[in-house]
């Protein structure tokens, strides 16, 4: 299996290249981590050979958007879905995308509970919130996003936990990630709604688009992220 795989791997390099956006993305590295989430997921692997044509998609998507799939980052992970390979973006990752693209200078979405002091302060400006990290914040109500763009202005979008599980409710991926890592999946579906009042980016685009596929975001599920 790992050799077949591997060989599977080395085969994408055209593909690759013919796609690849960004400078700070190689094949030399990519390759390498791509065999090491197959090397480290057989049921990936074994996907990746039932279905080549996902798994070269999903490679492709890697050059086209410039996302490393580098442990080191978090950022984006190769992930077996309903018989499919995908790339999967982390909320880190779409930051990372958004500050890279020049759309924000910097940017942090956080979640919020029910013990924490929370106050929203509008649209341009980042929220008052404060909560005891090592006490118990009790159950997460909502969550939102704070960027500051290259013009200086500040931009916050919120969301409630009740929005959010509408849209965990229409993603293929919710007997999948949503069950095992909820909170980052919460984060990411605050940083995609928000991503619409940024300076526009086709990388960032790019990324979203890709995530909706890989997710099977419907109508309603992008109804809730806007």
């Amino acid at each position: 299996m790992s050799m077949n795989i591997v060989e599977f791997v080395k085969q994408q390099e055209p593909l690759f290249v013919g796609a690849l956006t960004e400078n700070t993305v190689t094949w030399a590295k990519e390759s390498q981590f791509a065999i090491q989430h197959f090397q480290k997921n057989d049921f990936l692997a074994k996907t990746a050979l039932a279905n080549p044509i996902s798994a070269q998609n999903a490679i492709i998507n890697i050059a086209a958007i410039g996302i490393s799939l580098n442990p080191a980052n978090k950022d984006a992970y190769l992930v077996p879905r309903d018989g499919m390979v995908c790339l999967d973006i982390s909320y880190l990752g779409l930051l990372r995308i958004a500050q890279e693209a020049g759309s924000i200078l910097w940017g942090q979405c956080k979640l919020v509970h029910a013990n924490d002091t929370y106050e929203s302060n509008g649209l341009d400006k980042a929220p008052t919130h404060k909560y005891n990290a090592f006490g118990d914040r009790g159950e997460i109500v909502g969550g939102y996003c704070t960027v500051k763009t290259p013009g200086g202005d500040y931009l916050t979008e919120e969301m409630s936990v009740a929005d959010i599980k509408k849209v965990e409710a229409t993603s293929k991926a919710k007997n999948g990630p949503w069950k095992t890592f909820w909170e980052e999946m919460a984060r990411k579906t605050i940083v995609k709604r928000s991503h619409k009042y940024w300076p526009r980016s086709n990388r960032l685009d790019t990324a979203i688009q890709a995530l909706n596929d890989a997710e099977g975001k419907g109508r309603e599920a992008r109804r809730w992220e806007r």
